[in-house]
């Protein structure tokens, strides 16, 4: 979760988005059928938050969609 964390700071989010952020990352990478590290979940989830305009909260919706592909 650190390096997750590390990742949303170096994205722009502040202390406490990066936080909530790094327990989706966290989830998301239980929920991956496939070997997921933190770096790539983070990654992924802040791709999409970026390209849809949305803010942090957004996020669970990001591994509820990837989930359900």
């Amino acid at each position: 979760m650190v390096s997750a964390a590390t990742m949303f700071r170096k994205s722009g989010f502040n202390d406490s988005d990066a936080a909530m952020l790094a327990k989706v990352a966290a989830q998301y990478q239980n929920v991956a059928d496939t070997a997921v590290s933190s770096e790539d979940a983070a990654s992924s989830i802040v791709s999409q938050i970026r390209a849809f305009g949305e803010d942090a909260s957004f996020a669970t919706t990001v591994i509820d969609a990837y989930n359900e592909v």
